[in-house]
Order: C-alpha cells, then sequence, then structure tokens
C-alpha cells in the first residue's frame, strides 16, 4: 500500500521532489546536488532487443559549495542514488539503484561522477571450469559466483534454466556479461540487477498497474506503426532459430512478423528444442511500439510494463529504454521500437566462416606451390572472389586495394584502411550519381533531365519536379504555418535559485516559512514543467537582518507578499480583478510589504497568459462531482432553494452513505440496506437546453434521473461490480426546479460525474464547477476606529437664503446645498444604479416608463423602492408582490414570512369576524408549513405539508407522505418505500404496439386484502365501438389459433411457490415457461421496466374461454357418436335375440 502511495504521488502532474545521493556516510542533498541523469531499463540499442544483460548507469554532478570534496571521497564506491515525493505523510523516497563510480572529474565547484550498477562486474572474461554436460543454471551460478554477484530467487528456482548444455561451447574471449546475455535469449528473457535486492535477475515481463501515465503527466508520444501501418502493436506470428554459423537461406524480407534467435553458442544441432521457448515471444503481441517522454516515476522498476493512456487509448507499452534526468524536477524518456530482424545486421562472428576462407587459401596456396603464372592467379582469384563473403562487424583493411577505373573518368579508385578515395559514384542505370571532385550530385535519367540537382551552390528542381499534389499530407501540415496556441503560466517556489535545489507549489513550507525564490515558466501546454531549468528564478524573500555576513548590514527582514490579480487587457485597466481571473486574458504581479492586494491596476506589471485563439477554462455544472466534500455532514431535507449541493431527505439515509478511497480517490459508496437512498442536487440550469453527463459508477441496482416538470430516467445499471463509464444525455424541461438524482435500491458506488452543455469526450477526466474553485468564507475584519463626533444638527442654523431660493437652480450656502435634483449612483440615463431625489423622475415602474417625484431607489433603470412626496412608500419591483403603505395608514402586504408574530395576535375568533383576512397562505423560505410545535424545517419526522418545487406533500413523518405533483401524478410512500403510484402521462402499448393509452396505475410489492365490500371484479370495456383491428380467433397457420390455445392449455405447468418479498402460498404459470409458446408468449407475458416479467390474467382467461369451446365441442360430437353406437348396438341385439328364438 505503501508503494502505491508513493507512485501515486509521482504520479501528480503537480508534485514536490527532492533527492538524495549516499556514498559512504555521506548523504548528498539538493543543496549540493546540480543534476542526476540515469539510464536504466533492459536494453541501450535503438532497436527491440531480447536477450540482453543490460548495465544501468548514472552521472551525478555535484557542487562543492564549501571546496572540501576529494577524489577519494568518490571513486570505487558505492552510490545509492534516491528520488523521493511528497505525499499526505512525509516526504517518502524510491531508490533508482545502487551504482559503483568508475570515474571522477571535477572543474572548480563542479563535480561529475560516472557510475555504474552491480552488472559492471561482469564485464569480465568468463573463464569456465565446469564440466559439460551440466545445465544453463550452473552456468548462471558460477558467472555469479566468479564476479561476486549474488544471484535471484528465481533464478535458483528456475525451471527453463535446468535445459542441459552437451558440449562445452569455445567461448574465446567472451566476458561473463556476454554469456548472461545468450542465456537470457534462449529463455525468452532480460538479464539486470534488480534495484530492491540488488540481486541478478533473468525474466521476462511482469505488468505494473500502480503506475499511472496519461495526458495529465505525458510531455511527448511519438507512436511507431508496424507493417500493416494500422496502428503501432508488435506483429509476431512465428519464430526461426538459426544456428551459430548457419546460413539465412529461408529469411522472407517479405514476412517481418517472425522472431529470430540467431547464433547462439549454447544452440548445439538442437534448434528444435527451444522453440516452444521462442515462441513465448508470441506474448510481445500486446505491447506497443512508442516512444514517450513524461514527469517520471522512479518508482517504475526494470521489466516492468505499464499503461499508457493518451487521448482515451490506451496503451501497453514496455519501456526497454529509460533515461531519468532530476535537476530539481523530474523527467524520463522511454522507448520500445518494432521488432525488425535484418541479416544485413546479423551478428556474426569470423569464426563462422574459417572452413571457406581455408579451404579456398588451401587452394590458392596449392597454386602458388605448382608455381602458377600470374595471369593464372588472377583468374583463379576472380573465379572464387563470389565465394568470399566478409559478413564480420568491422573490417580492416591494412595497406592498399586499388581498383582500376572502368570508364577511365576517375583514373582509379583507392580503398587505404577507413579512407576510400575516388571520383564518380554512379548507379548502374545512371539515374544516380555524385561527383565527389566537383561536390555536385543529381536525380534523374541525366544531367540535362533531372528531378533533382545540386551543382555545387545551389539545389535545383527540374520542371515538373516539386508539385504540392505529390507532397504527402504529413508534409503538407509541415510546411503550413503553425496554428495559433493558447500559453500557459506556472509558479514554483524554492529556497535556491539556479537549476539545483527542490521545488514546491506552496509558497510556504509546512511550518509557514516562506521559500526564498520564485521561479515562473511559460508553455503552451496547461501542464506545470517538470525541471527546474524552465523555470525563471528570482529571489523574493529578503534576508533576515540579524543573520547577514558581519561587517555589512542584512537586509530588510520583512515578510514581503506576492500580489496576483487579472485583467482584460494588457495594461489592466479593464475587467481589473483580484479575485477569480479564470476567463481574463492578463495576469499582473508585483511583491511589497502589505498583506492586502492594491486595488490600483498600475501597481501590477501585467503579461498575456491566454493565447489568442485559447478557450477560457470551462467549469463543471454539477458541484462536488467528486465527492470531495462530506454532504450528509449537512442538514437532510430536499430544498430547491439550495443549488450546486448534494441533498438527502433524512438522516436515516445520510447514514448509509460513506465517502472511503479507492486507487487513492475519494469514491461515493451507498449501501441501502434493503431500503431505497434518493441522493439529489437542485441545478440552476437553462429551460428547453441539451445537456450532456458522464459518470463513473459499479452498482447492483441504480438509476440516474433528471427532473423538471418530470421525472425523466437518463442510465440504469444492474449488476455491474467493475466500474463503467456511462454517457447520456437530456433536454431541460420549461421548469424553474431542476435536479439530477442518483436513485439506490441496492450497494452502489460513483466515482465522478460531468455535466456540460456540450459533448464531453470519453477521456475526459473530473474537472470543479465554480463552486468547487470558492474556498470557504474569511474572517470577519476588525471594526474601524471610531470617527470624530458630529456637530449639532440645529434646524437654527439653516440660512435665510432657503426662503428666497427658487427651486429652479443649485445654489450652495455655507454648509448646505439647495438642488432641485440630487443622483447618487453610476450608470447611463436610462440605467441607472443608485438614489435619486426629485421631481419628475424619469424611471421604469412594473415595466412602464413614468415620472416619479419624491426619492426613488433605481437598479439599472427600473425602480426597486420609492418614496413619493404625497406620503406613499413601495418597496419591491415585482407586480402583485409589492408591500405598500399609503398615506392614508394602510398597508398592503401580500406576504408575510416570520417567526416574530406575537403570540395571540392571530386567532380564529379574528379570522372569523373578518378582522384578519387573507388571499394567500404562504410557506417559509423552507417552503415548507410545520403542523407540529417543536420542530424546525426540513426533512425530519413531523408533520407537515411540503411545497417544494412543482409538487406538494402531506407528510407524517420522513418515510411516511403523498406526494401530488403538478405533473398529475400522485406518489404514497411508506418507510420510506414507493408502494403506491399513479402517472398519468406514462403510456401503455397493446397489440404489438398497434395503440397506445396513457395512465398507468402500479402497486410496488404490495399485498391487497379486501373485507365487505361491494365492487366489481375484472370489468372490462368491450364496446365494439371503442375497438379496432377486430380478429375472431380461428384454426390457420402463422399466429395464434384455436390449436394452439388448446395445445398450450392443456401443455403448460402449474408450479407452487412463494414471493422472495412477503409470504404466502401461490399457485400459477412462471412467465418464463409461457415463453416457449410461439404465439402465446405475444399475448401473456409482459416485461416491466426494470425487465420483470408478468402473466395478464385476463388474456389467460379468454384462452381457458376458448380451450373449454372446443373440449365442448369434443364432448358434443362424442355425445352423438355413443348415441348413434347406442342406437346400433340396440338393433344388434334386437337381432340376436331373434336368432336365438
Amino acid at each position: 500500500m505503501e508503494s502505491m502511495i508513493i507512485k501515486e504521488a509521482f504520479s501528480k502532474p503537480a508534485r514536490e521532489l527532492r533527492a538524495k545521493v549516499t556514498i559512504g556516510d555521506k548523504v548528498f542533498t539538493d543543496e549540493h546536488l546540480e543534476s542526476i541523469r540515469a539510464v536504466t531499463g533492459l536494453s541501450e540499442s535503438n532497436d527491440f532487443e531480447v536477450g540482453t544483460a543490460f548495465m544501468a548507469s548514472a552521472t551525478i554532478k555535484l557542487v562543492d559549495k564549501y571546496e572540501n570534496f576529494k577524489e577519494s571521497n568518490f571513486k570505487d564506491k558505492l552510490a545509492k542514488v534516491e528520488i523521493g515525493v511528497k505525499t499526505p505523510q512525509d516526504f517518502d523516497f524510491t531508490s533508482i539503484g545502487e551504482f559503483i563510480v568508475d570515474s571522477v572529474g571535477n572543474n572548480i565547484k563542479s563535480w561529475e561522477l560516472k557510475c555504474y550498477d552491480r552488472m559492471h562486474k561482469f564485464n569480465v572474461k568468463y573463464d569456465c571450469k565446469l564440466t559439460f554436460p551440466t545445465s544453463l543454471k550452473s552456468i548462471v551460478l558460477d558467472i555469479c559466483n566468479i564476479c561476486g554477484v549474488e544471484p535471484s530467487d528465481d533464478i535458483k528456482n528456475s525451471a527453463l534454466l535446468d535445459r542441459s548444455i552437451k558440449f562445452k561451447p569455445n567461448f574465446y574471449d567472451m566476458t561473463a556479461r556476454e554469456v548472461l546475455a545468450q542465456v537470457a535469449e534462449l529463455i525468452c528473457a532480460w538479464a539486470y540487477i534488480d534495484v530492491d535486492s540488488q540481486k541478478l535477475d533473468i525474466s521476462s515481463y511482469a505488468v505494473d498497474d500502480e503506475i499511472k501515465i496519461n495526458d495529465d503527466n505525458l510531455i511527448s508520444f511519438k507512436e511507431y506503426k508496424n507493417t500493416s501501418n494500422s496502428d503501432c502493436k508488435i506483429l509476431l506470428d512465428s519464430v526461426k532459430i538459426i544456428q551459430n554459423g548457419a546460413d539465412d537461406a529461408d529469411y522472407n524480407p517479405d514476412s517481418p512478423r517472425k522472431f529470430h534467435i540467431v547464433d547462439n553458442m549454447f544452440i548445439q544441432g538442437n534448434g528444435a528444442d527451444y522453440i516452444d521457448n521462442a515462441k513465448k515471444s508470441f506474448r510481445f503481441n500486446e505491447l506497443s511500439a512508442l516512444s514517450i517522454k513524461y514527469n517520471g516515476n522512479p518508482g517504475l522498476r526494470p521489466a516492468r510494463c505499464v499503461k499508457v493512456i493518451r487521448a482515451g487509448k490506451e496503451y501497453n507499452f514496455l519501456p526497454l529504454v529509460r533515461k531519468l534526468t532530476y535537476n530539481g524536477g523530474l523527467v524520463e524518456e522511454c522507448e520500445c521500437k518494432q521488432i525488425n530482424y535484418d541479416p544485413a545486421n546479423r551478428r556474426k562472428e569470423i569464426v563462422r566462416h574459417v572452413e571457406k576462407i581455408n579451404a579456398l587459401l588451401k587452394v590458392m596456396d596449392n597454386k602458388i606451390q605448382s608455381k602458377v603464372g600470374t595471369e593464372d592467379f588472377q583468374t583463379l582469384v576472380e573465379q572464387t572472389k563470389e565465394e568470399i563473403k566478409l559478413l564480420a562487424k568491422n573490417i580492416n583493411l591494412e595497406g592498399y586495394v586499388k581498383f582500376e577505373d572502368l570508364k577511365k573518368q576517375n583514373k582509379s579508385t583507392v580503398i587505404h584502411g577507413g579512407n576510400i578515395t575516388t571520383g564518380v559514384i554512379q548507379s548502374k542505370d545512371g539515374g544516380f550519381g555524385i561527383d565527389l571532385d566537383n561536390k555536385t550530385f543529381f536525380l534523374g535519367r541525366d544531367l540535362e533531365h533531372y528531378a533533382l540537382l545540386f551543382d555545387g551552390e545551389n539545389l535545383k528542381f527540374g520542371p515538373g519536379g516539386i508539385k504540392s499534389d505529390q507532397f504527402s499530407e504529413g508534409l503538407k501540415q509541415e510546411l503550413k504555418g503553425q496554428d495559433g496556441q493558447s500559453q500557459y503560466i506556472h509558479t514554483r517556489y524554492s529556497d535556491s535559485g539556479g537549476d539545483v535545489g527542490a521545488m514546491h507549489v506552496n509558497a510556504v513550507d509546512d511550518s509557514g516559512e516562506p521559500y526564498k525564490y520564485i521561479g515562473f515558466a511559460i508553455t503552451n501546454s496547461s501542464g506545470a514543467p517538470a525541471l527546474k531549468s524552465a523555470y525563471k528564478w528570482t529571489k523574493y524573500v529578503g534576508e533576515d537582518g540579524a543573520n547577514g555576513t558581519p561587517g555589512k548590514s542584512g537586509a530588510d527582514g520583512k515578510t514581503p507578499y506576492f500580489h496576483v490579480a487579472w485583467a482584460d487587457s494588457s495594461n489592466g485597466d479593464v475587467g481589473f480583478t483580484t479575485t477569480g481571473g479564470t476567463d481574463k486574458k492578463y495576469m499582473g504581479t508585483y511583491t511589497d510589504f502589505t498583506l492586502e492586494d492594491s486595488q490600483n491596476y498600475s501597481d501590477y506589471t501585467w503579461v498575456r497568459v491566454k493565447g489568442q485563439d485559447g478557450d477560457s477554462f470551462k467549469f463543471n455544472l454539477i458541484s462536488n462531482g467528486d465527492f470531495h466534500n462530506d454532504f450528509t455532514k449537512d442538514e437532510p431535507g430536499y430544498n430547491s432553494n439550495k443549488l450546486d449541493e448534494w441533498q438527502v431527505s433524512s438522516s436515516q439515509e445520510a447514514q448509509k452513505i460513506s465517502f472511503p478511497y479507492e486507487d487513492g480517490k475519494i469514491i461515493m459508496k451507498v449501501t441501502p440496506g434493503g431500503s431505497h437512498v434518493e441522493i439529489n442536487q437542485f441545478l440552476k440550469l437553462k429551460k428547453k437546453t441539451k445537456y450532456y453527463v458522464r459518470f463513473m459508477a459499479a452498482a447492483k441496482h441504480m438509476k440516474l434521473y433528471y427532473y423538471g416538470d418530470s421525472y425523466s430516467m437518463l442510465q440504469s445499471i444492474t449488476n455491474e461490480s467493475t466500474y463503467n463509464t456511462y454517457s447520456c444525455e437530456f433536454t431541460s424541461h420549461n421548469s424553474d426546479n431542476h435536479l439530477l438524482q442518483f436513485d439506490c435500491t441496492d450497494d452502489a458506488k460513483v466515482k465522478e460525474i460531468l455535466l456540460s452543455e456540450e459533448p464531453i469526450a470519453s477521456a475526459s477526466k473530473w474537472y470543479p464547477s465554480k463552486k468547487d474553485m470558492q474556498g470557504p468564507p474569511g474572517k470577519d475584519g476588525k471594526d474601524g476606529e471610531p470617527g470624530p463626533p458630529g456637530k449639532d444638527g440645529s434646524m437654527a442654523d439653516l440660512p435665510p437664503a432657503l426662503k428666497a431660493w427658487n427651486g429652479n437652480a443649485t445654489e450652495i450656502s455655507g454648509k448646505y446645498v439647495f438642488t432641485p435634483e440630487l443622483f447618487v449612483g453610476n450608470g447611463s440615463y436610462e440605467n441607472k444604479t443608485g438614489i435619486y431625489v426629485g421631481k419628475n423622475i424619469r424611471a421604469k415602474y412594473h415595466g412602464y416608463w413614468q415620472e416619479i417625484s419624491g426619492m426613488v431607489g433605481m437598479e439599472n433603470g427600473e425602480v426597486n423602492w420609492m418614496f413619493t412626496h404625497s406620503g406613499n412608500l413601495m418597496i419591491g419591483r415585482k407586480f402583485g408582490e409589492t408591500i405598500q403603505l399609503g398615506s392614508d395608514g394602510r398597508a398592503i402586504i401580500p406576504m408575510i414570512k416570520t417567526n416574530m408574530i406575537e403570540a395571540g395576535a392571530i386567532t380564529a375568533e379574528k379570522i372569523k369576524s373578518g378582522e384578519i383576512t387573507t388571499d394567500f397562505l404562504y410557506p417559509g423560505t423552507s417552503e415548507r408549513i410545520i403542523l407540529e410545535r417543536g420542530y424546525s424545517p426540513g426533512s425530519n419526522d413531523c408533520k407537515s405539508i411540503d411545497a417544494n418545487g412543482s409538487a406538494i406533500r402531506l407528510k407524517v413523518n420522513s418515510g411516511t407522505y403523498i406526494a401530488m405533483r403538478s405533473s398529475g401524478g400522485v406518489g404514497m410512500y411508506s418507510g420510506g418505500d414507493l408502494f403506491f403510484n399513479f402517472n398519468p402521462n406514462e403510456e401503455w402499448i397493446y397489440n404489438g404496439g398497434e395503440r397506445a393509452g396513457s395512465g398507468v396505475l402500479s402497486l410496488y410489492d404490495a399485498r391487497v386484502t379486501m373485507g365487505w365490500l361491494q365492487y366489481y371484479i375484472y370489468s372490462v370495456r368491450s364496446d365494439r365501438r371503442v375497438k379496432d383491428n377486430i380478429k375472431y380467433i380461428e384454426d390457420g397457420p402463422g399466429n395464434i389459433n384455436k390449436s394452439n390455445i388448446f395445445d398450450f392449455v392443456k401443455t403448460i405447468n402449474l408450479a407452487t411457490y412463494q414471493y422472495k418479498k412477503f409470504s404466502g402460498s401461490n399457485l400459477s404459470m412462471i412467465a418464463q415457461d409461457v415463453q416457449r409458446f410461439r404465439f402465446i408468449q405475444d399475448y401473456l407475458v409482459v416485461k416491466d421496466s426494470d425487465g420483470l416479467l408478468s402473466i395478464n390474467m385476463g388474456n389467460y382467461t379468454s384462452m381457458l374461454h376458448v380451450a373449454l369451446q372446443e373440449e365442448i365441442k369434443k364432448r358434443e360430437a362424442l355425445e352423438d357418436r355413443v348415441g348413434k353406437l347406442e342406437e346400433e348396438l340396440a338393433e344388434i341385439k334386437k337381432l340376436l335375440r331373434e336368432k336365438v328364438k
């Protein structure tokens, strides 16, 4: 678990890293570490190699701050390299290996250590003393013993390495490491030093599910296409083993899907014995050939396959080549190419052709001994030269090899060691040539008819040699200018500038102490750079004066504050704000020693942080969609005025919801325990607008609903134990209230949910809503200092000029101002917001422009309140909901919501007498009328009338109530479960969908018992005038008829049973048994919305009628036949009696 937490911490885009290198008893931290570069993996080749003995390496650069390093401190010492990441507990470190310091270099204060892991110990000649035959395992254990490296338990217990080698191979000057590589190749594996145990291991790869590489931490991504050019999957369908010394005669260049084991010295004429081992390579077909660069993860071990997710597509990736770089940040480059066997690059040994060369030399020697003339000797060489094949990696030529120029143009061609001297190199057909003397080349028919010509100074294209329609799409895209890109600014903090030291996401450490340096990086990607060198560092925390260098004054030790603001213009004067800013184009910053942000935009230095064509951040329209906030701690109840919050109806339901961690992420887990749990979120959505939903869940039984005017089911999940991603959509109703609801009747888990007005990509990760981005409210500020006492406002000070004022012009007299109109506020003439005092003020009231005299409070030109000169006071702008106080003392108050009415102020007598009247009774802000004392509004156990949204509910307690909706639906609940429901809008269909009606009454899990009650049972409206497509039951093929009805009634078996949810013995058919009867099932079997089957007993009764009819007809026919037989029998008896007489 601890390993998984560390790997997940490394996988996050924003992370804090540290590093340390332990050499002997000395630990070097970021204070001394300039950089670490490690090459790990399974191969250092550019090709897909199987059967290597990879030696990992590390280059460590140290800063000798105090100039006390010595070479002896490092040379031949063991260096353990670890990278740490901040986890919820602390900084946890992961080793990337232990390396032996091989060489040391230094330049003043900079030291460079080049190191190799314990595989370095196998770089010695292997002197095998074993007696053959022996096993591969014995050879490996002998090598480990000689080189002083312990083998892993997997090697000691490996059955694959028990294979016997009959003859001792000719090891020549092979190193122990080369021998290990050939052993690994035989079992389709790799040899390497295990990072954790530091033992030699030889194995194939395993899968690591804990490493996450995706778009969040990928920097670059490239696919290597396979031979089909369809994708980057590795393709293998056959194997081939070529023994040491054998030819590649059967190599087929048109079939590159073959895996080869070539020139392995342990295959001694028994290559077929190793075919099964070679076929283990077919497992590579699950791998993809990629080259990636990402924010590295030191927890990834050698021979481990990981999943890479790019743009929603998943790849299985085995990093054969890994290059890791740390310099405060961390990046890693990994590569795995396609398998490509090229016989031209085959690893040959010169000994493979010794016999052929010796035979030729013997013939030549015999000729020389026979004193054959020069001409004959030359002829012999020409005859045998085709038999000499030079197939080694390196051919060393000593002396001169000279060829006469066939065309006598370049005099001669001379090969001398590593040099070739010649004049013109030209293809056989003359279509391509290079003139080395004149430094020219051409491509074409000849020098006059060329497609491409370089004459020594200029590159020329021939007529028609370059056309845009001949360009590949990739080249066209390269020639096109790049599209505009958004730019992002990233901020990190550190205790040191430059490339040395750890980086941090937060400005202060755990103790609250600020870091001294701030770094900025501007990129075209939303992901922050991982390397410290990508940031420009500035020291912005002054050193404490008390710690200054002796003899010099310390810098000001005050705490500096870094301020950020956003705006829509390059100088900050448009759209300036110090909060939010996600949709702003420019960011401004400055630093001072004042805590509060300046509201003067000119104090900031501005940079553009949103590209010209960039899109602003899209918010999730549903809040707490990743369930980071435990909403079960809030007061339960369904309140449509509480938007963007998950709500449950009762504390009992809240107790059935928990928020555990899974894979390091919070999920919502619902355990109804046989009851019913609904989780709602009221939303502010546009009317009649299409919305898209994507969520990830696993459930035994859960449904997602949208509700506006009525409920619409968006998704139903049944018996899904693993997480799946579900996408759905809906169009909002013409309603003021909207909600999404998770309806859980069995165990369910939800990871996340997204809601958007735009289609949501399948690979989209969860992102927050605006509310999620808001922090908790700050504490109230301290009261300001009291102002000085004001002077007396004696009316005696009014100047006499007031009496003489004409009322038309503004006059200022001493400390008084006389004016006919006064406005305090802002806005244009018809869009004013503020307070207006005057006569004939033009303002919009109840939707109409009017002239008002008095004092008016306005918002955007509309009156919110007014106090007229005639003594009338009106508060409110909505027509019919305005409080009015007239000059005669009468008041019109359309609605009262208060808990401050004095006891006894409202009595039944006063209401009966008409002293108190009302046309309306409004519930309070909770939309509830409480009918019991001692309760507050909420979804509790008190009796109440609830007027939530478009429904009214008469409630006895939290689980027992009747709900009536404006859509016409009526539901009855008991114990929190719906047992009676009438939906007038739900359609029902009969006769194969030909006709439909509306109105469905449902009783859920109900057993109905009736006493002495007069009622009509099973009365069906059967008037011909209400029916259509009437067809009488007859005998005939292809549909329901009398015969198959009779056969069904005769054949179907009845069963006794009990229902799972209540007791009682029952006798009936089983619906699934009825489905076996082809035409009968269409009229008897009914499936509900949950997929459960029922029997239409009305139609079954009619079928019994048909069967009974047929039986009656048969009985009548038999009775008729019996009557005739009786008559015949009587006649026979009569004849017999006469005969006897």
